[in-house]
């Protein structure tokens, strides 16, 4: 039977503040403006193809593509990936992984 000194609450990240919040989702609005206003009609007048076409590709490389990459790299900043207890908590586990 584990002792309750053996275990320890998992690691607490410090919310982000308002400027890093900012900065994020402003980017990621500025990119949005930028392909939604200036690319995607852009590359839809030099090309035959269809502005759709067009916002898979800016919308997916040019926005969703960075915005998963910052994703995974503040996640992996707050040590989510290296601690087995702390990969279940993000993934739907319990808190009660032992140490071993």
């Amino acid at each position: 039977m584990p002792q309750a000194s053996d275990t320890s609450p998992p690691a607490q990240t410090a919310p982000m503040g308002w400027i890093q919040t900012l900065a994020i989702f402003g980017l990621a609005a500025l990119l949005l403006f930028a392909a939604t206003g200036f690319l995607i009609p852009a590359f839809s007048e030099a090309s035959d193809l269809e502005p759709i076409l067009w916002w898979f590709w800016v919308g997916g490389l040019g926005l969703f593509a960075p915005l998963g990459m910052a994703g995974y790299i503040l996640l992996h900043q707050a040590s989510v990936f290296s601690e087995p207890a702390q990969q279940h908590r993000f993934i739907g586990g319990n808190n009660t992984h032992q140490r071993s």
